[in-house]
């Protein structure tokens, strides 16, 4: 072969080979993006869930104070809020059905459970370990390191108004 054949093979075959170099890299950065949004709408389902599940607690310690403190005439209206909350709570976890690894999603049927009780049952003490264990198994399924803490301030303040919510403090989730 001549050394022109040669040169042209050259240039031939470094196209090729810078063609199928993109295609692959093409490859790879679709495969990340995908990823990426896979995890950017996880996260947002798990936020979106822990959310729901504090409007719930919430609407639950206010019934419970407007119960205690105005009596039965309040039950509808707080029975209400607390039914909307909990819509919204469903529809955050209709998203981790998509979403969430099984640990995930028996850690929050758990803490549901727990929180789609009867106003008058509904115990924060329990609810809070559900809580934390929910955001640590959400964390770890993340990549997040650390302990989930803040959770002992807010059954402290719900304990000092409700009357409800008192006993041990949970031990910080690894």
């Amino acid at each position: 072969m001549t050394s022109e054949a040669w040169t042209v093979l050259a240039v031939v075959v470094g196209a090729l080979l810078g063609g199928v170099a993109q295609v692959i890299a093409g490859s790879i950065d679709g495969v990340r993006q995908r990823r990426r949004e896979r995890d950017d709408h996880k996260r947002q389902a798990y936020v979106d869930f822990i959310d729901g599940i504090d409007a719930e607690i919430s609407a639950l310690l206010v019934a419970q104070i407007r119960i205690r403190t105005q009596g039965d005439e309040a039950r509808d209206g707080a029975a209400r809020e607390y039914q909307e909350a909990g819509l919204a709570r469903m529809r955050a976890g209709n998203r981790l059905t998509l979403y969430a690894p099984t640990e995930v999603q028996e850690a929050a049927l758990l803490l549901t459970n727990n929180v789609s009780v009867l106003m008058k049952d509904f115990d924060l003490a329990k609810a809070i370990p559900l809580q934390r264990e929910l955001a640590a198994v959400m964390r770890k399924d993340l990549g997040i390191a650390g302990s989930v803490y803040g959770y002992e301030t807010v059954r402290a303040l719900a304990s000092n108004i409700t009357g409800v919510g008192g006993g041990p403090s949970p031990t910080p989730q690894p």
